[in-house]
């Protein structure tokens, strides 16, 4: 699933039989999940991981919220590269090892750089000057081995509109 403003691919299943199979892969995974995120500020890293564990910390709004904690929670693998970057924002390449819900927000906003336009993560005010409608964050492709006639799967989808927007104002 994806947050609801979070733009991309999603898998869905026809069967309960397809069902069961597609979240075993999740799962084990044997899923590879990549996304593209504006971060606010500029990285410092050009590349990089973050792995914790991450749980609900508190509610706002009637959301949750997650974030790292120490005992207990679901561990979180992010592997990262920061692809462009300028003082006010960064574009940043993300390939996730594990599916935790917010887990690329939550990530970002822990290292002070919340995805732009995710007020629900972001503590304060963005350092970036432009203010998207929505956070900005994309599953740009899914790859897994069918698991039933085991043949590899791609699905991309490139970027909407409004990130490529973003990407243009940002960094133009």
């Amino acid at each position: 699933r994806l947050d609801k403003e979070t733009s991309g691919v999603l898998l869905v299943a026809k069967t309960d039989q397809a069902k069961e199979a597609a979240l075993a892969l999740f799962l084990e995974r044997r899923i590879q999940k990549i996304y593209w995120a504006l971060v606010d500020g500029k990285l410092q890293e050009k590349k990089g991981v973050i792995d914790n564990h991450l749980g609900k910390k508190r509610e706002y709004q009637g959301q949750t919220l997650y974030g790292e904690v120490k005992n207990g929670g679901s561990r979180a693998i992010t592997h990262f590269s920061c692809e462009k970057r300028n003082k006010e924002a960064s574009l940043v390449f993300c390939d996730l090892k594990t599916g935790r819900t917010h887990q690329i927000r939550v990530h970002f906003a822990q290292k002070g750089h919340p995805l732009l336009g995710d007020s629900q993560y972001a503590e304060g005010s963005f350092r970036c000057s432009y203010r998207p409608h929505r956070h900005l964050l994309h599953a740009s492709k899914l790859s897994f081995i069918h698991p039933f006639t085991k043949r590899k799967i791609e699905v991309e989808i490139p970027l909407p509109a409004d990130f490529k927007a973003a990407i243009q104002a940002i960094f133009s």
